[in-house]
């Protein structure tokens, strides 16, 4: 019996050639031979995925790429970095960098203000009220599905009272100034009757809370629901003082890197806000006015945003026409991302991270999905007796990889699938 291979399997298949102008190059072993797996700005530009299960070896390589990257920016260029653990900040802050979030004993966090992010960058009224439209909608991180009613009417008066504030921050109570702190005090323990007089839609308002003194059960709902759910986004170092705009930060540029920290001890109260300021920096990249410059994103753990990263799609989509450097994105799994944005919404996403690095991976959607990436082969039976007979069968596809190759996977190893090249085995150097 003779058997002959259509195709290749993935452990036979040798990595990519250099490349003439890497912007970034991570070492380590392919086939047996010291390789350096080489990626241009080109490359990057158009997306990259790091998956793989908790200490398989994913965020090491991450680290060695934000190094690198930053040994090339420019004062055009801004860096930043979902830092989910604070590692990364340990590494590589320096003077000049930004940290948001928990901070570090090398440096306090930046307070984040959301009356700064509502007007920065806007010219006309209009983008005004779409920025403070866009702001609000992000802020709110309970929905309730039963009753809309209780989400939207919360929002519009979130909405209506932002661009009041911005218009008489007198409004405020005693001693607050336009802030997150402010904004949190007005919702505690502010005039809504003053509100009423001075917002540009009172009559619109009063159909949501009434008259601000007497209200009946469904206008106390109403303001119950935007007490909540901005206290809530708000919680922690997120409801403090602050003038820090994401917006500005990523319009003045200066080569600075942001470390985005995520806190653990909000238990996920804050996710929205931290997808908000994803969305404001990327709303900012795609202005175009620094398209001599370069973004560079990572976002590790992206599953920790909260919601479905739409924003992030369309960078992806239009982002390396005007100056997108990079997109990084990570996960433990494809689960994690399928439960962040749906069947559709992770398709569209994946559809632009085209450098996908696959560590192992142990659920049965991930190990599909890294199937499908190195393909099939074609296994056909010969049999054949010399001078009698010679007959072959049709053949059958089997998959590249098997599920035992993939289980095995040690710690630093890959499948790695780059566009142009089929998926190869690669074991990262530590």
């Amino acid at each position: 019996m003779l058997m002959r291979i259509e195709g290749n399997f993935t452990r036979t298949v040798p990595a990519p050639s250099a490349k003439g102008n890497p912007l970034v190059q991570l070492s380590g072993e392919c086939l047996g031979c010291h390789e350096l797996l080489e990626m241009d700005e080109q490359q990057l530009a158009r997306g990259m995925l790091l998956a793989g299960a908790s200490r398989t070896g994913k965020s090491q390589q991450q680290a060695k790429m934000i190094r690198q990257v930053r040994q090339q920016m420019t004062r055009r260029d801004v860096l930043v970095i979902l830092d989910t653990k604070g590692d990364y900040a340990k590494k590589f802050f320096r003077l000049g960098d930004v940290i948001l979030g928990t901070g570090g004993p090398f440096a306090p966090t930046a307070g984040w203000n959301i009356f700064r992010d509502c007007t920065a960058g806007c010219k006309t009224k209009t983008e005004l009220s779409q920025r403070i439209g866009m702001i609000a909608s992000r802020v709110f991180c309970r929905e309730n599905l039963h009753v809309p009613f209780f989400t939207d009417a919360p929002r519009r008066v979130l909405e209506e009272l932002l661009e009041t504030l911005l218009r008489h921050s007198d409004l405020l109570p005693a001693g607050e100034v336009l802030d997150n702190h402010g904004l949190l005090a007005f919702l505690q323990r502010g005039d809504w009757g003053r509100f009423l007089l001075l917002c540009s839609a009172p009559q619109e308002m009063r159909g949501y809370i009434g008259d601000g003194k007497f209200m009946n059960p469904t206008e106390h709902s109403v303001l119950a629901e935007l007490l909540i759910n901005v206290t809530m986004a708000l919680c922690g170092v997120w409801g403090g003082h602050g003038t820090f705009s994401m917006v500005d930060f990523e319009t003045n540029r200066s080569g600075r890197t942001m470390f985005l920290q995520y806190d653990l001890r909000d238990g996920g109260a804050a996710d929205n806000v931290y997808q908000l300021l994803i969305d404001l920096l990327l709303i900012s990249f795609m202005n175009g006015h620094n398209a001599d410059g370069r973004l560079y994103l990572f976002l590790d753990e992206i599953h920790l945003l909260g919601k479905s990263p739409e924003m992030l799609c369309r960078t992806l989509n239009y982002g390396p026409g005007i100056g997108l450097g990079c997109v990084c994105v990570g996960s433990q799994s494809l689960a994690q991302l399928e439960g962040l944005c749906g069947k559709v919404g992770m398709e569209t996403l994946l559809a632009g991270l085209q450098t996908r690095v696959l560590f192992r991976m142990e659920d049965d959607l991930s190990r599909q999905f890294v199937k499908e990436q190195c393909g099939k082969i074609r296994a056909m039976q010969y049999q054949f007796v010399p001078g009698i007979s010679y007959s072959g069968s049709a053949g059958q596809f089997e998959d590249a990889v098997t599920d035992e190759e993939l289980l095995s996977m040690d710690v630093g190893q890959a499948i790695v699938k780059s566009p142009g090249h089929p998926a190869f085995f690669f074991r990262f150097d530590e």
